[in-house]
């Protein structure tokens, strides 16, 4: 079966108003792992057909961004390699289904921002706002080898990592300046955004659709952005994303989070 994760405390709920209210869209049991949440907001989430699963509230603090591989690897379930599992921020919404991207073969897949790429901007070649596995023991072992590489801060298989780490650790404002040990931000996009980054590097700059390359014994999937993790999108754009039968999740980020209730409006 699909299964949809996502994370939220009691102070994000919230910006995830629009994934709830476009929940029905998506045929998947979707789960929802949090540390505190009140008993009106876990209503909100079983009324909604949506699973709470409750976490250490000190892992949930300090371990935010490395726990999403932890939280695929617990919802993998190798007697049903039939379908797969998506990773959300739980501010996105949905457009359409996508289950259409477990056809292809990958052991993670990762959604690639093709704007940055063509600005060079390692730090951001990936988005860790979605993130699709599957129920198989591939990507059981990726999920595994990211926590590994998180966790000791680089890896010499993967030097991409260490690489892009530099340029958020050094000659940066206090504000925009990232550590490795710090595990709550940046890690997830910086290992997905090594592993783009080590695909580019290989075979060259070409915008991404749809493509899968061999990393060690793992087939990594590369998915565009602009269909499974829209972002930076305005309120006005969402008919015509609807109408185009393309685009699946959008991703409201810090801009669409204050114009959520724009966003409602323009949704039929």
């Amino acid at each position: 079966m699909h299964k949809v994760i996502t994370l939220s405390d009691k102070n994000y709920f919230e910006f995830g108003h629009l994934f709830l209210k476009t929940r029905p869209k998506v045929n998947a049991k979707f789960i929802l792992y949090g540390p505190d949440l009140t008993k009106a907001q876990q209503k909100t989430l079983k009324n909604c057909d949506v699973e709470y699963k409750e976490i250490s509230k000190d892992h949930f603090e300090n371990k935010m961004q490395f726990m999403k591989f932890e939280l695929i690897k617990n919802e993998i379930d190798l007697s049903d390699p039939s379908c797969g599992i998506s990773l959300l921020d739980f501010d996105t919404f949905f457009l359409r289904e996508w289950d259409s991207v477990f056809s292809h073969e990958f052991d993670l897949g990762i959604t690639v921002r093709n704007s940055y790429v063509t600005q060079k901007i390692l730090r951001a070649y990936a988005n860790g706002g979605v993130i699709f596995g599957k129920h198989s023991k591939g990507t059981m072992d990726i999920c595994d080898y990211a926590l590994k590489v998180m966790e000791h801060g680089k890896d010499a298989l993967l030097p991409e990592y260490d690489e892009i780490f530099k340029t958020l650790e050094h000659g940066r404002p206090a504000n925009k300046t990232h550590k490795r040990e710090t595990l709550r931000w940046w890690v997830d996009q910086v290992f997905l955004s090594s592993l783009v980054y080590r695909y580019f590097k290989t075979n060259g700059y070409t915008k991404i659709n749809e493509k899968s390359y061999l990393f060690g014994e793992n087939n990594i999937g590369l998915f565009g952005c602009e269909r499974y993790n829209c972002l930076d999108v305005l309120p006005g754009n969402i008919k015509s994303l609807i109408s185009k039968k393309k685009t699946c999740i959008i991703h409201l980020k810090d801009k669409g989070r204050s114009n959520i209730k724009a966003f409602e409006r323009m949704l039929p």
